[in-house]
C-alpha cells in the first residue's frame, strides 16, 4: 500500500507541473489551510519540494486534503484512484486490531521535522482496531483542522498508546488545544496525552485500583502470548 500510495502522489505532482496555473491552484489552497506556512508554500519551484510539502499534509493512512487538490484541480483520473484507495484503506483499518498492528512493529517515519503525539487510552486491547483511531481523531478535532495533519505512527502495548506523528509547526498550536479540551478527551476514555515529549494532559491519577488491575492482567496477557509464538 506505501508503494501505491507513493506512486499515486507521485502522478500528481507531476501533473501539476504540467501547469504553472495548477501549481498556483495549490499553492493557494495550501496557504488558504495553513496561511502560518506562506513563506514555505510559495517558495515550492519543482517536483521534489512540492512533495515535501504535501508529505506534511498526508500519509498513506490520511490523505483527505490531496483529495481535495486533485478535485479543485479537475483531476478525475487521480480523484478516482484516491477515492478507491481510501475504500481499500478504511477495510484494511477496520479488520486491523490495534495489539495486532503493535506486534507487527510497523512504524510511518513521518516527515523531516515531525514531532510525536502519543495518546494513550483505557480501550479495550482486544476490541480497538486503527479505525477506532480515525474515529476518534475526527470527532475529538472536528471544531479544528488539526485532524488532518495527524498520522499514526505506531502502536504501543500495555495500555494502549497511540504514536501518532505531526508537522513540527503544529506542536504549539496542539499543545492548547488538547490543554483547552481536557473534558472532552477525558469523555474518549483517553489518559494521557504527550506531545513532542511534554505530557500536556494526564488523569492516571483518577484511575480506578480495578481498571490499574485490569491493565496488568492485559499486559501479562500479552506477553504469554508473544511467548507462546517465540
Amino acid at each position: 500500500m506505501t508503494t501505491e500510495f507513493a506512486n499515486i502522489l507521485k502522478r500528481f505532482v507531476i501533473q501539476i507541473f504540467k501547469e504553472r496555473e495548477n501549481l498556483k491552484g495549490v499553492k493557494m489552497s495550501l496557504v488558504g489551510i495553513r496561511p502560518s506556512r506562506r513563506k514555505e508554500i510559495v517558495e515550492i519551484d519543482d517536483e521534489t519540494e512540492l512533495i515535501q510539502v504535501l508529505r506534511n499534509y498526508c500519509s498513506l493512512r490520511k490523505f483527505p486534503i490531496l483529495t481535495s487538490l486533485a478535485r479543485d484541480m479537475k483531476m478525475t483520473d487521480i480523484t478516482e484512484e484516491l477515492n478507491q484507495f481510501e475504500k481499500k484503506r478504511k477495510e484494511f483499518y477496520s479488520d486491523i486490531l490495534a495489539k495486532d498492528f503493535a506486534k507487527s512493529a510497523i512504524e510511518y517515519c513521518g516527515t523531516t521535522g515531525s514531532r510525536e503525539v502519543t495518546f494513550e487510552v483505557t480501550w479495550s486491547i482486544d476490541k480497538a482496531t486503527l479505525d477506532d483511531l480515525e474515529q476518534f481523531l475526527a470527532a475529538a478535532f472536528r471544531s479544528h483542522d488539526i485532524n488532518m495533519l495527524i498520522h499514526l505512527k505506531a502502536v504501543r502495548n500495555s495500555r494502549l498508546k497511540f504514536v501518532c506523528v505531526i508537522p513540527h509547526w503544529l506542536v504549539d498550536e496542539m499543545k492548547d488545544y488538547v490543554m483547552k479540551n481536557g473534558d472532552l478527551f477525558k469523555s474518549k476514555e483517553v489518559v494521557e496525552i504527550t506531545v513532542d515529549g511534554t505530557i500536556v494532559f494526564s488523569v492516571k491519577h483518577l484511575l480506578e485500583p480495578h481498571q490499574l488491575e485490569n491493565e496488568e492482567k492485559e499486559k501479562e496477557s500479552l506477553q504469554s502470548d508473544d511467548e507462546a509464538k517465540e
